[in-house]
């Protein structure tokens, strides 16, 4: 809703059976959602840049096989539409990112 806040919960996993290193997490923000607050494993920190819409969190050194992590990120809707929220992950030895996209709609007030 306009002007509301949302929560939303993106976990990384390492499903692969070798440590991963250098686990990067990068949002790219759709118009109209404003980055509030970001959580995410102890002593992480993130980058927001408005221009560009691109949120980035600090790499995980290591994510060891079936490991997880969460971040919690809180956005507040600023404009009525829709747009996707995309997820990228990158590993320092992965040669591939692996990627999400979720629809984001936000409603306005009701007539």
């Amino acid at each position: 809703m306009l002007n509301e806040q949302s929560d939303y919960i993106i976990t990384v996993r390492n499903a692969s059976a070798i440590n991963q290193q250098q686990v990067s997490l990068v949002l790219q923000v759709p118009e109209g959602l404003q980055v509030n607050d970001v959580r995410g494993p102890a002593a992480s920190s993130y980058q927001f840049d408005e221009a560009g819409r691109i949120l980035t969190m600090d790499p995980i050194q290591t994510l060891r096989p079936g490991d997880q992590v969460a971040y919690r990120v809180v956005f507040l809707h600023r404009l009525v539409g829709e747009g996707k929220l995309m997820a990228v992950v990158k590993s320092g030895n992965a040669p591939n990112p692996v990627s999400s996209a979720s629809t984001i709609v936000t409603l306005g007030p009701s007539p």
